[in-house]
């Protein structure tokens, strides 16, 4: 009944939504504008953004650097122009244009990364200076060139963002403190809702096969709903282009790497064409790794059994250009084979008489293999002056663990089905927004001997609106959003609770919202804004009920059936600078938590097991700190850069000295420590024979991180006893080299390079491994990538 409320009411939403659109639209007489685009040798840049901020509207230069924009209305509104390449520009201009005036734009090179950005993600379209949200992108060159060995590790030298890790592939980012559950991850718009709420659930998504990733820190419950507490992680696949959009007709892509520390081999190859209006990708790639070796006591480099992994990945992605939209179909299938370091494991289920008491297996190979299907539909459709974007998608995950050619003990399903709806539009010529709908149906069925979680059925809807007016030199903008979930638990299929009667848990309505202030003047390089922001989260049915051993966590876990949603309060205060020779960003944030939900060391051990047992409850909570990123070009060719991260989390409320050392530790487990980040590069556009050559060096320096939870860096001794892994600091330092190989028409492009150059022997704090095995040591790694 009350999904059926919130359906009638989205659907009235929209249609007084659209009546109000149109009737504004039959008000409003409409314009072109023209420009060419040129650098400083006049020569064209072709497919540079071009955003009409103030009217959410944009387009990119054809290939000689020419650009219209169509159906704009009278007045005069700041346009920002940015390319890869060049620094970014903003030009003022007055509509209707001059008859026969085509606008001319100088931009200027530069090879600063963080110079331009256009942030898509944030709910309208805009480039880094008006933005109110903390946005860091990696995309084209510059990805191709630094993806890691997994996602996370490819994000993870943005400032404020780090890698909870469990072995060199099994990874997932940290936001600000807050990880797996507390940030959402979406794949071409569409939510990745695989297992979210485990340790060592990695992101189901291959980085190599990504084009573009916006990484947006701090609170986005406005435009993503639940979860969206920490922030977002949107990944992108390659923009593929007809040949009326400038694409290419036919192109052959294809890459080859390795990994040395790990002998891990990198294969792929891509095909793309394009027709006057169709064009279709296809792409594949592939990993396949030994296990890594770190830094012995007594040897230079020991490889660490039990973290092998492959990884395969295959994708389509078809598109159809029509006059005034574009329709794209994009297919995906994941595959990974994990292995896990365990002289044993214990399980929740399959002893005792009734099958229901912990069990524990002997030694024997631990593997947790995991496929991922999805399709997604996304879409275009632009009306006179609004347009609708539109995708809808399904996957399935099937995640399996345990003993090398046994039954799995562990064996997970989720199906998601979810469908979302934008309509950008302009009211009153100079405040664009955008309405949003959002579907998101999720099952998810526990078959396994070990049954983690229960069966159960999550039905989400959400409804959103967000505006941004510009006034003088003051950006404001804010939205209110209204979401209703509704759980269908079917605890009856959960052995390891007593409860015989399946429960429904429905949160509705639940509001948030978000207010932005950035202050900037036209062609003025530096701005300032300011960004509050809610958002909630529901406890899911694994902190609710589980009540056993958690796979792989060494933790005996006990859930709470009475746990109330979490709610924050996110504040941003960011600090911008972007010119010609250097650019930088400075952020403080604080972050208020009302019933923040967390698993809490109870200070006492398993009889059966020995394991330490830990209750999931719930209290208030709060995390701040500030982030910094610096860049610095010298005569054009040398680029430095420093930045950092810091940040604190702690409990408002906490009374168990769980490690009985006579003190009460307020503070949150898997905080970030705080880092140093720093970097030195080269560049020169030709040297003999290569082309455009760069030559990095790069720092990172990892304080101890000396604020720990109850318990936290405390792992068993094997016999019974504890033993505490020291915090300590270290620092990592890494090279690398690329260039450019005229190759026929086109260019090999190389990539090689050592990581860990001083085969430094550390433990991170955020390493599921700590005082177990050394992280990695020293890697060398290269790889050849071609396009004919």
């Amino acid at each position: 009944m009350i999904i059926r409320s919130v359906q009638q009411y989205l659907v009235v939403f929209l249609f007084l939504s659209f009546s109000l659109l149109f009737a504004e639209e039959d008000r409003v007489e409409h314009f072109s504008w023209r420009s060419h685009i040129v650098d400083e040798h006049g020569q064209p840049v072709p497919y540079a953004n071009v955003v009409v901020n103030e009217l959410n509207r944009g387009t990119v230069s054809d290939e000689t650097g020419h650009v219209r924009l169509d159906h704009l209305p009278s007045g005069d509104f700041e346009v920002n122009i940015s390319v890869i390449g060049y620094v970014m520009k903003s030009v003022r201009i007055v509509i209707p244009q001059p008859p026969g005036e085509v606008t001319r734009v100088v931009l200027e090179h530069t090879i600063l990364e963080g110079s331009v950005v256009t942030v898509s993600v944030t709910g309208l379209p805009t480039d880094v200076l008006h933005s109110e949200r903390t946005v860091s992108v990696l995309e084209g060159e510059n990805l191709q060139r630094h993806a890691g060995q997994s996602l996370s590790s490819t994000i993870g030298n943005i400032a404020g963002v780090q890698v909870v890790s469990q072995g060199h592939a099994i990874t997932k980012p940290i936001i600000r403190g807050m990880s797996n559950q507390r940030i959402v991850i979406l794949k071409d718009g569409i939510r990745m809702e695989g297992q979210q709420w485990g340790g060592h659930h990695t992101p189901e998504a291959d980085v190599l096969s990504v084009g573009r990733i916006e990484v947006v820190r701090g609170p986005m419950g406005l435009i993503y709903g639940s979860d969206a507490l920490g922030g977002v992680v949107h990944l992108e696949s390659p923009a593929l282009q007809t040949l009326d959009e400038g694409g290419q007709k036919f192109q052959l892509a294809s890459r080859a790497g390795f990994h040395a520390n790990s002998q891990q081999l990198i294969g792929g190859f891509g095909i793309q064409k394009a027709g006057q209006t169709t064009a279709m990708h296809v792409n594949f790639q592939g990993r396949w790794s030994d296990d890594y070796a770190a830094p012995g006591d007594d040897e230079f480099l020991s490889r660490v059994p039990g973290t092998a992994f492959q990884q395969q990945s295959a994708s389509l992605h078809w598109a159809k250009k029509f006059h005034s939209s574009k329709l794209e179909l994009l297919g995906g299938y994941y595959q990974e084979e994990q292995t896990l370091i365990g002289e044993g494991h214990w399980h929740n289920t399959g002893g005792g008489p009734e099958g229901t008491d912990s069990w524990f297996h002997v030694l024997g190979k631990i593997i947790s293999p995991t496929v991922n299907d999805n399709l997604t539909i996304k879409g275009k459709w632009m009306l006179e002056h609004s347009w609708l974007e539109y995708d809808a998608g399904v996957q399935h995950n099937h995640r399996e663990g345990g003993v090398e050619n046994e039954t799995p003990a562990v064996d997970i399903t989720t199906d998601t089905y979810s469908a979302n709806i934008r309509w950008r539009h302009i009211v009153q010529d100079k405040l664009p927004g955008t309405i949003g709908l959002s579907y998101m149906n999720k099952l998810s069925h526990s078959i396994g001997q070990e049954r983690l979680l229960p069966n159960y059925n999550l039905l989400a809807l959400g409804a959103y609106s967000y505006y941004r007016w510009k006034w003088w030199d003051l950006t404001f903008s804010g939205g209110l959003r209204v979401d209703a979930h509704t759980y269908d638990i079917q605890t009856s299929t959960f052995p390891m609770i007593n409860v015989s009667e399946d429960v429904s848990r429905n949160y509705f309505p639940v509001t948030s919202g978000g207010v932005g202030l950035v202050w900037h003047r036209v062609e003025a390089p530096y701005s300032l804004a300011l960004n509050i922001g809610t958002g909630w989260r529901p406890p899911n049915p694994y902190e609710l009920y589980i009540n056993g051993v958690h796979h792989g966590d060494w933790k005996i876990e006990r859930g709470d059936a009475v746990l109330a949603a979490e709610s924050s309060i996110n504040t941003d205060l960011i600090l911008r600078h972007v010119a010609g020779s250097h650019s930088g960003e400075f952020t403080f944030f604080y972050n208020h938590l009302t019933d923040y939900i967390t698993s809490a060391p109870t200070g006492t051990r398993d009889d059966q097991t020995g394991i330490p047992v830990y209750q999931i409850t719930q209290g208030n909570a709060r995390t701040y700190g500030s982030e910094m990123r610096l860049e610095h070009t010298v005569g054009g060719h040398m680029r430095a850069n420093v930045g950092w991260d810091i940040m604190w989390g702690e409990y408002l409320e906490a009374t168990i000295d769980a490690d009985q050392d006579g003190k009460v530790e307020t503070n949150l487990p898997a905080i970030n420590p705080p880092r140093i980040l720093s970097g030195l590069s080269f560049e020169l556009d030709k040297l003999s024979i290569f082309r455009k050559i760069s030559l990095e060096l790069s720092g990172e320096y990892y304080f101890p991180q000396e604020n720990l939870a109850e318990y936290e860096n405390m792992i068993d001794d094997g016999d019974g006893g504890i033993l505490f892994v020291e915090p300590e600091g270290y620092t990592l330092l890494n090279l690398a080299a690329h260039a450019k190989l005229p190759f026929g028409t086109s260019f090999l492009d190389m990539s090689m390079g050592v990581d860990n150059v001083l085969n430094a022997q550390y433990y991170s704090h955020l390493s599921r491994y700590k005082g177990l095995v050394y992280d990695q040591g020293i890697n060398l790694y290269g790889e050849i990538r071609i396009k004919i």
